[in-house]
């Protein structure tokens, strides 16, 4: 017998379905192994005042990225396609970690976060003399 709708818990997910009580369509458990490494593993210096860029990939197109501690230094920030960019206006070593999450798809499972400390050191402008 089939019943308008069910609730699918699984894995921490609420999944609204109208289908039969035969069960989730979809497997919502962790995939097996463990997420690609984040690129590059180590991130360039900037200097107070010049225009600094990086970008980390992971998964590749789609993914979503997020600074998931720390903080970035000021006068740079991270967009969610994983562009780390603007001008640094404050000398210092800064430490964050960013997170990707993989793009939304037709998988079977869900696939875990891709994630990475840094370290990134600021350095004084550079005077002209």
């Amino acid at each position: 017998m089939s019943h308008p709708s069910f609730l699918c818990l699984s894995a921490g997910l609420v999944l609204l379905v109208g289908l039969s009580l035969g069960g989730c369509p979809i497997d919502n458990s962790w995939c097996e192994g463990s997420a690609p490494p984040v690129d590059p593993a180590e991130v360039t210096n900037a200097t107070v005042g010049e225009a600094y860029a990086q970008q980390f990939t992971a998964f590749g197109d789609g993914e979503e990225w997020s600074v998931m501690d720390g903080e970035l230094p000021p006068g740079l920030s991270l967009s969610e396609h994983g562009l780390l960019e603007g001008t640094p206006t404050t000398e210092g070593e800064y430490s964050f970690g960013l997170r990707s999450i993989a793009p939304t798809g037709e998988s079977e499972c869900l696939v875990q976060p891709a994630s990475a400390p840094y370290t990134l050191t600021v350095d004084a402008a550079v005077v002209a003399g």
